[in-house]
Order: C-alpha cells, then structure tokens, then sequence
C-alpha cells in the first residue's frame, strides 16, 4: 500500500490518538511495566495534537494515518508507528 509524508491537519487529533495509544500498549513489557503503559496510553486526547512553536509535526498516512514525528528545536520528540505498519518501511 502507498503512503504519503504530510502536514498535521485539523481534525487529525482523533486519529493520532488512537495510533498512540496502540503504539504505547504495543511495547514489549521487557522495557516498561503494563501498569506504566496503561498510565501513558490512557491520558491521550485529540486535542492533545499540535505543532509546537517552531516545531514541525509530520504524519504518514495511508487511507488512515499510520505514524506521526513530533519535532522542534532540530530535535525529535516522538515517533510513533502504527504496530500494524511495523516492518512495513515508513
């Protein structure tokens, strides 16, 4: 499936949400406890999802959005894969 690099949008908050919340809960419990993960995933909120002031906030997206890459300050501030779309390229 084809993909494309694009802007946040308006309206793309609900998406990411989901996205980073199964991001979250699909790391492997050799790094984080479940009760660390359920912590993280469980406060996401669309309007959480913004560019940061002279930051830049990329998102990959198929039909649906199937990463995103927060950055600012020439430093990345999170990157996170749909684990559907893990070893896939993006």
């Amino acid at each position: 499936m084809n993909w494309e690099i694009r802007p946040l949008r308006p309206g793309d908050g609900g998406e990411l949400a989901r996205l980073h919340r199964r991001a979250i809960l699909a790391t492997p419990l050799q790094y984080y406890t479940a009760e660390q993960l359920q912590s993280w995933a469980g406060g996401l909120r669309p309007e959480g999802y913004s560019v940061a002031p002279g930051g830049h906030f990329d998102i990959a997206a198929a039909r649906d959005v199937v990463a995103f890459c927060d950055q600012a300050g020439g430093e990345v501030r999170g990157l996170y894969v749909d684990p559907d779309w893990h070893g896939r390229g993006i």
